[in-house]
């Protein structure tokens, strides 16, 4: 949806808001949540590997951009995420190395370009498939369906928290902004147990302590 769609639905707290401080406080809420939350993942369609190269472009998500990557892996494996530092560990001859199949990956070349290792050589035996977390844009104007279906309340207690606290407008009502903050902070707990869920019911089972003999 147009972030421009989701004023109407804070705006009646907010007389005298400016349309411009209510996108930047949308978009910065949602990039925000989605951060801490990581509910906007995408798992992506096959990626080809290619001859020599190390570097792919990650599946690009409508408004939003890439924050990390939960994992990455082909028909034969899960690739380990690596530092740099682990890599010379790992594989000293990183620079030159080369297989039919990489094994490690990370983003050390900038969010979005996804490195492999060793860097992939004729016969190529693998396609990857890559499940990343997404944020919005924060200089964007759309914001995704899902959190407006899903995470509606959360981005507008957010945003609404995030205006009313600036001091000395016609719209500031800091204690109400307390409220909406605790909201906020609910959600972002509430969403951060589906994740850990996947998304379907359950509980997190832990191995109960002994004590005693």
């Amino acid at each position: 949806m147009k972030v421009e769609d989701f004023y109407r639905y804070i705006a009646p707290e907010l007389p005298g808001a400016p349309s411009e401080l209510m996108r930047q406080a949308v978009m910065f809420t949602a990039n925000s949540f989605c951060v801490d939350t990581q509910v906007l993942d995408m798992i992506s369609d096959s990626i080809d590997l290619y001859p020599g190269q190390a570097d792919y472009d990650m599946d690009p998500m409508s408004g939003a951009v890439p924050v990390t990557i939960k994992s990455v892996w082909t028909a034969n494996r899960e690739l380990r995420p690596v530092t740099m530092s682990e890599l010379f560990r790992l594989l000293p001859n990183w620079q030159s190395a080369s297989n039919s199949e990489p094994s490690f990956y990370n983003m050390v070349k900038g969010f979005g370009i996804l490195t492999v290792y060793p860097t992939p050589a004729e016969p190529i035996s693998a396609k990857l498939t890559v499940h990343a977390v997404y944020a919005p844009q924060q200089a964007g104007q759309i914001l995704p369906d899902l959190l407006f279906e899903r995470y509606f309340d959360a981005i507008a207690a957010g945003s609404k928290a995030r205006l009313m606290i600036q001091p000395g407008q016609t719209w500031s009502n800091p204690r109400q902004a307390v409220i909406y903050n605790q909201v906020y902070d609910a959600a972002v707990n509430e969403a951060r147990g589906d994740i850990l869920h996947n998304r379907v019911p359950g509980s997190i089972r832990v191995r109960p302590i002994r004590f005693g003999g």
